[in-house]
């Protein structure tokens, strides 16, 4: 199981996983957008599918 420490800071979140931190906020200079998360994960899980049906 992998746990997940969420910190709350003055331009958003952060969170610390086994390969780094992650960044999350809504001024690009501090992190990531939620947005670009969304998008990352789509695209990751989508070509998950289509490798899958080759």
């Amino acid at each position: 199981m992998v746990k997940v420490k969420f910190k709350m800071r003055e331009a958003g979140f952060s969170a610390n996983f086994e390969y780094g931190e992650l960044h999350v906020a809504g001024i690009k200079e501090y992190g990531l957008h939620t947005y670009q998360l969304v998008v990352s994960s789509i695209a990751v899980c989508s070509g998950g599918l289509l490798e899958g049906n080759s």
